[in-house]
């Protein structure tokens, strides 16, 4: 049922017949994701912060297009230009956001991308409350430039948490888990 392989770890997969139903899971077993998360504090908080997050920029993603439709009666080019503010800081300056990860102190950049990124949301507000929708753009390309920042900060701090090779592989499954959730 178990196949060992040269490299000593067991191959599992789901094999399907019409008679027989054999399970094989990967030698990564969902318990060795609980335990990393159960026995690093700094990484369980971590993690916990970063899936707070990243449910915050849904719901900030959220806002901007309601209000984008509400304020342009449902604009599709209004909602393209909205998109557009969102997507092209992050392909422009995401590569910065690594530099300057590696150049100074990560924690304190993540500290002062989140005061400037809730400090920047209430930018939404204002653009709501008098109706300007260019407003909203540039709020919109104001967040996801600091975002572009954000990302790879969060990303460059976990092998800081994580010291363990096999707990630091799972650390980037499950950021990876994070990040692609972000995009569903």
């Amino acid at each position: 049922m178990f196949k060992q392989t040269g490299l000593g770890v067991v191959d599992r997969v789901l094999l399907f017949s019409p008679l027989r139903l054999v399970q094989v899971l990967p030698s990564c077993s969902l318990n060795s994701y609980i335990d990393l998360v159960k026995t690093n504090r700094n990484y369980r908080l971590y993690l916990i912060s970063h899936m707070c997050q990243h449910i915050g920029d849904w719901f900030v993603r959220i806002a901007a297009l309601v209000s984008v439709g509400r304020l342009t009666h449902g604009s599709s080019t209004a909602l393209s230009i909205l998109i557009m503010c969102r997507t092209i800081p992050e392909v422009l300056i995401t590569p910065i956001g690594g530099v300057l990860a590696d150049r100074f102190d990560r924690r304190n950049m993540m500290i002062r991308l989140d005061t400037i990124a809730a400090i920047s949301v209430l930018s939404y507000l204002v653009a709501i409350w008098t109706s300007n929708v260019v407003f909203l753009f540039a709020s919109t390309a104001v967040r996801s430039l600091i975002q572009a920042l954000y990302d790879p900060v969060t990303k460059s701090i976990v092998p800081m948490l994580v010291d363990d090779p096999e707990s630091l592989k799972r650390a980037a499954t499950l950021n990876g888990m994070m990040w692609s959730g972000r995009f569903s």
